[in-house]
This record gives structure tokens, C-alpha cells and sequence, in this order.
């Protein structure tokens, strides 16, 4: 079964503070559990750190995430299965 993990504790995750959420969030990603919302993944890309385009990477690949943008209407998005 898959998790959706939120943003916040996305951001916790990645300032490692908390042990027993980063054991469990990697433990996740280990067994290709996390879910991630299309809000949230945008949210990732935004904060533009090199440990959420890691994860972005394992999870979705970044034209899978662009070309759901584009279905969704965000300016600047495109398909890239799509000619321009």
C-alpha cells in the first residue's frame, strides 16, 4: 500500500531533526511506498533542494511531473510527449 506523504513532513524529513521520521520515510522510499500529490510535488520542486529532486527522481521522473503540470493548466508546463 502506498502513503502520501505531506509537505511538512516532507520539510521535517529533510532537516533530519526528527530520527524516528526520517527512519520511517526512508524505510518508505526503500520499499517504493511513498505517494506523492501533485500539490505537494510541485511544492518540492519550488524549495529547488537536491534531496527533494532525489526523491522526485525515485518517484515520478521529472516529465511525468511536468506533463501532469501541463494537464492541470500551470503556465510554463508542457508535455514533453507533446510537439511544440
Amino acid at each position: 500500500m502506498k502513503v502520501f506523504v505531506d509537505t511538512s513532513d516532507w520539510i521535517e524529513f529533510f532537516r533530519g531533526r526528527d530520527r524516528a521520521l526520517v527512519s520511517e520515510m526512508r524505510r518508505l522510499l526503500d520499499d517504493d511506498r511513498v505517494a506523492l500529490a501533485v500539490p505537494v510535488r510541485i511544492e518540492l520542486l519550488a524549495g529547488d533542494r537536491p534531496a527533494a529532486r532525489t526523491v522526485l527522481r525515485r518517484t515520478w521522473s521529472l516529465d511525468e511531473v511536468l506533463a501532469r503540470m501541463a494537464k492541470l493548466g500551470f503556465v510554463g508546463a508542457h508535455d514533453p510527449g507533446e510537439r511544440r
